[in-house]
């Protein structure tokens, strides 16, 4: 009898480290997707209210259409940013050596001695054709890697939002049926407490980037920077994924500023965005917004966006706060249990 346990204890040990070694090796398989896997499940949270809207027109079309409502527009949104970044670049390419020779103006020939301006407009054009071949080096090998796994990760992330808004009912019975008998209605519980932190991180986050969208329109609008609208809409997708870097829309709006209106309005608008769209917001607005969303304190939420999104890029951003939810989670299920049995001794 002894020896039958020993081995039945042997078995359950292979068969754990077994199953270790797969889950470890699924998630080495997956990793270049984690980014569309996390987007997905908060998109998956965002559009969630839209399909609960939508219920009675079945599970599948709601979960269909309440997909579409959050990506179509953010795919617009994307196709129109790249196409003017592009325009941009084009017209920054051509009016090179007029921003520089600009530059050089305004500084003044006391900051920039002749001897450097001159240097500067001599060796310009060798630097660029000898830049030139190795950024097209670059860009024809390794963007088009990142852009096919971008483009796949848009797949999953899309792919990853309509089946939890449609499955979700079924994960959360298939997790139930991991539970020892008696314990369904803790891990409920559990689940739901949870269900609602991470609902009301994503949704809060996305509240967050639409103000700090609507909050860009002001500074853009008293600049007399062209197409509000479509840079408000970036401004709400760099928010909304805060890792894009907000910087990489202003500082192409400051050069222009500087370029058709001078360099004191390059700076002031630069300075402004800066202090009022980019740091009072990530660091007052957000983190006490998305705290009163989730009922979790502010110092936790704004350790958690920060370092996860150092640590992990964009999927460490969405899935650091999600880890303190779930330890949040914990706690409260943990205390409301004992509370209630405290009353009913």
């Amino acid at each position: 009898m002894q020896e039958k346990s020993n081995h039945d204890r042997i078995f359950y040990i292979i068969c754990g480290i077994v199953l270790l070694l797969a889950f470890l090796l699924l998630l080495r398989a997956v990793s270049p997707l984690f980014d569309g896997i996390i987007l997905g499940v908060v998109f998956a949270y965002v559009a969630r209210p839209i399909k609960r809207k939508l219920t009675v027109l079945g599970e599948v079309l709601s979960s269909a259409i309440a997909t579409l409502c959050i990506i179509i527009p953010i795919v617009l949104i994307v196709i129109l940013g790249i196409s003017e970044a592009i325009r941009q670049l084009i017209w920054l390419s051509s009016k090179q050596e007029e921003i520089l020779s600009k530059t050089l103006g305004l500084l003044g020939s006391d900051l920039v001695p002749a001897d450097i301006t001159n240097m500067i407009h001599q060796r310009l054009p060798e630097i660029l054709d000898y830049v030139t071949p190795i950024l097209h080096s670059i860009i024809s090998i390794e963007t088009t890697i990142n852009m096919g796994i971008l483009l796949l990760n848009v797949f999953v992330l899309i792919v990853v939002a309509y089946y939890l808004l449609a499955d979700g009912s079924k994960i959360v019975t298939a997790i139930l049926k991991l539970v020892p008998l008696g314990k369904e209605d803790v891990a409920l519980q559990y689940i739901r407490e949870v269900d609602d932190i991470i609902a009301g991180i994503y949704v809060g986050n996305f509240f967050v980037a639409l103000l700090i969208g609507l909050l860009s329109v002001p500074f853009l609008f008293a600049f007399k920077v062209p197409m509000v609208a479509l840079i408000a809409s970036l401004v709400f997708l760099a928010a909304l994924v805060p890792l894009l870097a907000k910087w990489m829309i202003w500082v192409p709006i400051s050069i222009y500023l500087f370029y058709t209106s001078g360099i004191y309005p390059a700076i002031a608008f630069f300075i402004l965005v800066l202090i009022f769209i980019d740091v009072a917001p990530e660091f007052f607005i957000r983190p006490k917004l998305i705290g009163l969303t989730s009922k979790i304190h502010p110092l936790l939420l704004l350790l958690a966006f920060i370092g996860g999104g150092i640590t992990g890029g964009i999927a460490g951003f969405f899935g650091a706060p999600v880890l303190v939810g779930i330890l949040v989670g914990s706690y409260n299920v943990y205390t409301m249990s004992e509370k209630e049995e405290e009353t009913e001794v």
